[in-house]
């Protein structure tokens, strides 16, 4: 193409890149309607600017190529690439794809635009804008592409590289003929005007205040796009700018809210003081947008960083990265900053200098302080002016992103902000410990699986977990948030307490406080619990103090010398303080050289938390007595004459006193602002810092001091801050107004009190102030002085309040009224319907007496209105919030009302069967069975289905219930690669609405299937309307089954399921009881290509494995999947599920009834369940698994084991503590299972075998390798090997080394041949990496011999990256161990070896050995050293 068809908007700044748009300029002919645009950028609809390297209008399809000049291999999979000796990234097809739709948005707005400036309306832009086809062209010779088949769609190489690269050519997708209508010459030169008119432009360097841009967008999301940049004085530091950008077609008004939103954000989030948060370093305004800048982390993203290193993990480094997320999540909650938006892509890991990672979590673009205190204005159309839309909660997060969101975060803007947190943070703990296993493969596909495990069950993909990791996980994932892990410091507790059921501290000598872990005991008397921040100048550690009781203490640690200062200064000033209401110093040490302050522990939340949780104002009582401590401290510095400079609510603890069962009171704390000088008056923390110093107050005065208390003690009152004038983001130094203070901020009960008190308390006119703190205490106390708990008329209103009573006339105390509040409840029969657990958080910290109050008043009104309410329950709650969706109940009890359907009970009766809610209809029967079922004759079920959706579409609430239920139908119909099963989309529906009561669940699976229903009938009148294909189906029996875009989808969906039902009877049939994820993937892809090329030219849609696999089990006949992608018989017996759920569990574990049945239900979901007890005792002891019912502990356990010894489950820390008897399986079937099960887990295991000689473990070993086709690998020789190998590099005559064995222990002699071993050990354990951890996935072991040479050298340890649990092997691993008469379980030499678990250990059984041997085929001997070790 030479002619002017091909435009370079702008040339390449790269010569590869240059060179690979010359070879695609060759290629094209130089004919209509071929054109091409070059190297220029576009701004989307919603004003976000991308890059495009080229776009080609071929034939029928326009072609948004990226350019990549790699080389070397490529592996990966569709969402990450990996490239040899590269980080990990995403995949540029992903990229590439969001490019392509954006561009089509604009192409398609800007011809509308330019068609209704003309006057036609009428005309479909489809016809003018050819479908945007993404793809990525990857130009080097020297490539070849090991994806797999169906990630390689989107991705071509060069032509006449086919066989070398593995990609179809570039000229097989632009040349391609036509499939669609071709573009003519006529639309082809309308469309070079269009791009003309969008405004295409050259690539160019910007400049944003003193930043400068030169690169393209890193990354964009919905309303953002980050850049890469640098200063323009130091242009070696990499920085990111997070522009959020304006609606293009927005006010004024909208675009300045998004402004002071980002500014609030900035100050938000710049004052926050941790490690590990990523905090912005500026803010800056451009055309991009408004930007916040942030320095350019030195880690790699979770995610990808994993992907190239996570295999790499023990366990105990996988909980220290969990840890530290946990950590800084807890730091941002208590300063009351949330993020809503965690996943592996807001993590970054980097490798620390000295041992270990460090973490740091990013992406706080969503960030907001909870609504009960956020700082906003409610506009007239209801929504904050200040806080970002909500619309619809999960939109914004990418794909992936959203499988880390708790369910009620998508449909849900009043979701519990801090509990949505707590449910990222546990399912990013599931990705981590699973080794990137996401908790689904779609939104649907998770609420499914939450609802059925009650959370992401570790044991589907960790049978081995321990029970209290297990419990971590399932907690913080629990789908009901009110049965959630309610905050991240419970959670670190609890993480805190299932490291110690399996994990010991290691034996350090002197750990430097800043670099400890949990467990750690510091100068002998600290046992380290967590970090709970750091500041610029000291951390703060929660510990126990041995010398204390145990009693926890806070480590105040300074990082440097100039930091040891400042804490001897506030030493000085703790050390005048003694009350009840101001931390307590106990004492100063110096631990690993650094100083350290003691401190009482001020309690495990802070005011900020509380008022995070309570989402609004206090009630009465913690208000009157919380602000009460408050300014009792704040009278006792005033009499000793200190200012602590920076009151505030983070540095407010809530303490439970010894001996108080439920009542508590706040503790001022951190005192490191107490001695900064009077005249530093921008000292402290806004907008607590008094703004109206300067002047005439030229120094920090006590009326500073009173005026932030006064700031905390309206937060405390009013759940949000004061404001001055109209503008709640207005500096109040900068306006003329005084403070605004409305009655209805406050409890009525004391309203006109409270805002008296705080006009005065915080009046921009020192005069008006109160004088002392003494005086404030004084006004405060009055306030509730008079607040009685009854009036003469309680008894009236008690006895004649009815369900639809408001509170306020209820006879109840207004004390009362004020605990319940923030619950949303305002008439009797919603505080009779809340739910028991959110009361009893409510009633937390709360008096007794009021406690005692509302439970009594309870109990009498649930008596007297029982019967009432039940039948309010049953006619069901509608769903009225224009907001959210109703639940699935609330839906369809709307469709099916008689407002929708007035004159019709039998249109109603129809709406009802079909939505299942009455019984005796499939929710996709037929028209006939349909007219049956309401008791018409056939044709008439044809009638109903028009007239329900004529009378959805008059009534507006049912009409937009089903466009949006048609959206999610389409939406994911659209990601699952175009067909699905009836089964799958029903759960989209239900992962779409809000989530139903727990008694309700399974009505709502019925309901879902309705809902689907529906929504198919409804699309098919936009299909009809829109004279489009509709959708292909396919029936079993009488029943839908599969629907499609196209109907070679259906056959295909169909080959496949029979591939699957093929697979699971062939290995039914082999003894082998599942078929592995990756066989079963490969086989059921091949016969679903095959089938869709032989119906169709198109390539087949890129549908991942697990999905692929779970549409071939689910319409085939007798094939089910488990949680792990595997498939097996739906028949599968109860005894062999068992025994496959719990492979690999330590036989010192302890399992509830409850617990084993929910462990097999995670791997095993389709299985029918298990029966109770004792039932359940015959197939557990069937499984042989070595586990029986104890009466005594009510848990299955190992019969006869002394757990006294045992040392739970190891991590790098522990050492396990094997006996004779431990995990021996006396029957031979036994042990074929235990050796079966690893084969097909890819476990690992030390096989101890009797050696009366030896001879023994050759012989197992042996028998091993012919029984199981296994590589025996010496590991003596394979170091001998390398020694030499070593010993030759150096110039080290091998006899010299020979001699050296024979040295005396402590020579130069010996210690030169140590050096030697650990010179060659890196290659002998690089070896067995590629064996075990690197190479091709296979079912064959690698059995490892004679690892005597590791023992004597100190180097057992190295086992421990092969045994450690989260090791991602793709072979089985076993380890032959000899077994002597004084040295018996898994050690070598008398030294223990490394487990990740103690069912890691088996002992062989001579008689299953003598079986074998006779079965086995000896006649072609192999040399029992492992092919290719030399």
């Amino acid at each position: 193409m030479q002619s002017d068809r091909w435009v370079t908007v702008s040339p390449s700044q790269f010569r590869h890149e240059d060179e690979g748009l010359g070879i695609i300029r060759d290629l094209l002919p130089d004919v209509e309607p071929f054109r091409a645009w070059s190297n220029f950028e576009f701004r989307d609809t919603r004003g976000r600017w991308h890059e495009v390297d080229l776009l080609v209008l071929a034939r029928d399809t326009l072609y948004l190529v990226e350019l990549k000049y790699y080389s070397g291999t490529l592996r990966g999979n569709d969402h990450r690439w990996l490239r040899d000796g590269r980080p990990a990234e995403d995949s540029p097809l992903k990229l590439a794809r969001r490019k392509a739709q954006y561009l089509a948005s604009v192409l398609q707005q800007r011809l509308r635009e330019h068609l209704h400036e003309r006057g036609e309306h009428q005309v479909d832009v489809r016809d003018y804008v050819p479908f945007v086809q993404e793809a990525v062209f990857l130009h080097h010779p020297k490539f070849e592409c090991q994806l797999p088949q169906h990630a390689r769609q989107g991705i071509y190489g060069l032509d006449g590289y086919e066989e070398t690269s593995g990609l179809a050519p570039i000229s097989e997708l632009l040349l391609a003929p036509a499939r669609r209508e071709t573009i003519s010459a006529r639309k082809s030169a309308l469309f070079a005007g269009l791009m003309q008119h969008i405004g295409l432009v050259p690539r160019r360097q910007r400049e944003a205040g003193s930043w400068v841009i030169d690169d393209e967008p890193l990354d964009n999301g919905d309303g953002w796009q980050d850049w890469p940049a640098f200063h323009r004085l130091a242009t070696t530091d990499r920085y990111r700018i997070r522009f959020f950008i304006p609606n293009p077609e927005g006010t004024r008004a909208e675009e300045q809210a998004l402004k002071r939103r980002i500014e609030y954000e900035y100050r938000l989030l710049s004052r926050l003081r941790h490690d590990g948060l990523q905090v912005p370093h500026d803010i800056v305004s451009d055309e991009l947008g408004i930007g916040l800048v942030y320095r350019e982390d030195s880690g790699s993203r979770l995610d990808l960083w994993l992907a190239t290193d996570g295999g790499t993990l023990n366990l105990g480094q996988q909980l220290d990265i969990v840890r530290q997320v946990a950590e800084a999540l807890d730091y941002a909650h208590r300063h009351r900053v949330v993020h809503r938006g965690l996943a592996p892509s807001a993590v970054s890991v980097r490798e620390r200098s000295s041992d270990g990672h460090a973490v740091t979590v990013a992406n706080w673009d969503a960030v907001g302080r909870v609504p009960g205190t956020q700082l906003s204005r409610v506009s007239s159309t209801g929504q904050s002016e200040v806080e970002p839309e909500q619309g619809h909660p999960g939109a914004a997060l990418a794909d992936e992103d959203q499988l880390f969101e708790a369910p009620e975060g998508r449909w849900s803007p009043n979701a519990d902000r801090v509990r949505l947190d707590v449910f990222a943070l546990g399912a990013v703990t599931f990705y981590l410990l699973t080794n990137q296993v996401l908790p689904a493969q779609d939104p649907g596909a998770l609420v499914d699986r939450l609802r059925r495990d009650g959370g992401l069950d570790l044991a589907a993909e960790l049978p081995q977990i321990p029970s209290k990791l297990r419990e971590l996980v399932l907690q913080a994932t629990h789908p009901r948030p009110s049965e959630r892990t309610p905050s991240v410091s419970v959670f670190l507790q609890q993480l805190e307490q299932a490291e110690k059921e399996f994990a010991a501290p290691a034996p350090v000598e002197e750990p430097d406080p800043l670099e400890a872990r949990p467990g750690d005991v510091l100068g002998g008397r600290f046992t380290y619990q967590r970090k709970l921040g750091s500041g610029s100048t000291a951390v703060g550690i929660l510990v126990t103090d041995s010398q204390a009781g145990d009693a926890q203490r806070v480590l105040k640690v300074a990082k440097d010398h100039d930091a040891a200062e400042r804490l001897e200064a506030e030493e000085r000033v703790l050390g005048q303080l003694n009350h009840d209401r101001v931390v307590r110093l106990i004492q100063h040490v110096t631990l690993a050289g650094r100083r350290a302050l003691v401190l009482q522990h001020a309690g495990e939340a802070t005011l900020a938390e509380m008022l995070t949780s309570k989402r609004s104002r206090l009630s009465l009582d913690l208000l009157e007595r919380w602000g009460g401590d408050l300014l009792d401290a704040l009278v006792m510095l005033d009499s000793v004459g200190i200012n602590h400079r920076d009151i505030k609510p983070p540095n407010l603890g809530v303490h439970k006193p010894a001996g108080a069962k439920t009542e508590t009171h706040l503790v001022l704390f951190d005192f490191s602002m107490a001695g900064t000088g009077g005249r530093a008056l921008h000292a402290g923390t806004p907008p607590y810092l008094d703004p109206f110093l300067g002047g005439s107050r030229s120094t920090y005065d006590s009326a500073a001091e009173r005026y932030g208390a006064a700031v905390v003690l309206y937060e405390m009152a009013t759940g949000r801050l004061p404001q001055y004038g109209d503008d709640p983001e207005a500096n109040p130094a900068s306006v003329n107004d005084d403070v605004t203070v409305s009655l209805e901020a406050f409890d009525p009960s004391v309203a006109e009190d409270l805002a008296a008190f705080f006009r005065s308390a915080l009046s921009r006119d020192v005069g008006t102030r109160h004088d002392t703190a003494e005086e404030m205490l004084s006004a405060w106390r009055a306030i509730f002085r008079g607040l009685g708990r009854y009036s003469d008329d309680t008894k009236q209103k008690v006895d004649s309040a009815t369900l639809d009573t408001t509170l306020g006339e209820s006879g109840l105390s207004a004390r009362a009224i004020s605990v319940v509040e923030p619950a949303g409840v305002g008439t009797v029969a919603d505080l009779l319907e809340l739910d028991s657990t959110r009361l009893n958080r409510l009633l937390d910290r709360e008096t007794k007496t009021t406690g005692e109050e509302i439970r009594k008043r309870i109990t009498a009104w649930r008596k007297e209105f029982g019967p009432q309410l039940a039948d309010r329950r049953g006619r069901g709650k509608r769903g009225d919030d224009a907001n959210t969706m109703p639940d699935p109940i609330s839906a369809a009890e709307l469709l099916a009302s008689k407002e929708v359907h007035p004159r019709s009970s039998t249109r109603r009766q129809a709406a009802r069967l079909i939505l299942g809610l009455e019984a005796g209809l499939d929710p996709f029967a037929s028209q006939q069975e349909l007219a049956r079922g309401v008791g018409r004759s056939a044709p008439r079920g044809h009638q109903l289905i028009k007239e329900m959706q004529e009378a959805f579409s008059r009534e507006q609430r049912t009409k937009d219930l089903l466009d949006q239920l048609v959206e999610v139908l389409t939406r994911a119909l659209d990601s699952l690669g175009g067909v699905a099963t009836v089964q799958t989309l029903t759960g989209e529906m239900l992962g779409a609405l809000p989530d139903v009561s727990a008694g309700s669940a399974d009505k709502a699976d019925r309901v879902a299937a309705g809902l689907l229903r529906l929504a198919l009938d409804r699309y098919q009148e936009h299909v009809v309307a829109a004279a489009e294909e509709p959708l292909a189906k396919r029936r079993r029996g009488s029943r839908l089954a599969l629907l499609a875009t196209d109907p070679v989808l259906l056959d295909a969906a169909e080959a496949a399921a029979a591939a699957a039902d093929g697979l699971v009877v062939g290995a039914d049939e082999a003894g082998e009881p599942v078929v592995p994820q990756q066989r079963a993937a490969r086989e059921v892809r091949a016969r679903f290509t095959e089938v869709f090329r032989d119906g169709s030219e198109r390539r087949p849609p890129a549908i991942t494995d697990l999905r692929l696999v779970r549409l071939a089990a689910q319409t085939s006949g007798s094939a089910a999947l488990s949680t792990r992608g595997e498939l097996h018989l739906r028949t599968l017996a109860a005894s062999t599920a068992v025994r496959l759920a719990l492979s690999g569990i330590a036989q010192r574990t302890e399992l509830s009834p409850e617990e084993l049945a929910a462990r097999v239900r995670a791997r095993f979901p389709d299985l029918d369940p298990l029966p109770a007890r004792p039932d359940l005792d015959a197939i557990v002891d069937a499984a042989g698994v070595g586990l029986r019912y104890s009466t005594e502990h009510g848990t299955y356990r190992a019969p006869g084991e002394d757990r006294s010894d045992s040392t739970g489950f190891p991590t790098h820390h522990s050492v396990p503590a094997p006996t004779p008897t431990e995990s021996q399986l006396l029957r031979g079937d036994h042990l074929a299972r235990v050796l079966r099960d690893s084969v097909s887990t890819r476990s690992f295991l030390a096989l101890g075998m009797p050696a009366p000689n030896a001879n023994e473990p050759g012989r197992a070993a042996r028998v091993l390798r012919e029984r199981y086709s296994a590589s025996v690998l010496d590991v003596t020789e394979l170091l001998i090997e390398r020694m030499r190998e070593t010993a030759e590099g150096s110039n080290l005559p091998w006899h010299v080394v020979r001699a050296a064995d024979a040295a005396q222990p402590g020579s130069r002699d010996a210690r030169g041949l140590h050096t030697l071993v650990d010179r060659a050990l890196p290659a002998v354990t690089e070896y067995i990496d590629d064996l075990v951890l690197a190479g091709e996935q296979a079912a064959e072991p690698v059995i490892l011999t004679e690892l005597s040479p590791l023992a004597r050298y100190g180097h057992l340890g190295v086992v421990a990256r092969w045994s450690d649990l989260a090791a991602k092997r793709t072979r089985p691993l076993w380890l032959v161990l000899p077994q002597l008469s004084w040295m018996r379980g898994a050690v070598v030499d008398s030294q223990p070896l490394q487990l990740g678990s103690n069912g890691q250990f088996v002992e062989l059984d001579e008689k299953w050995l003598r079986e074998q041997e006779s079965e086995v085929d000896f006649t072609a001997e192999r040399d029992v050293v492992s092919e290719g070790s030399r």
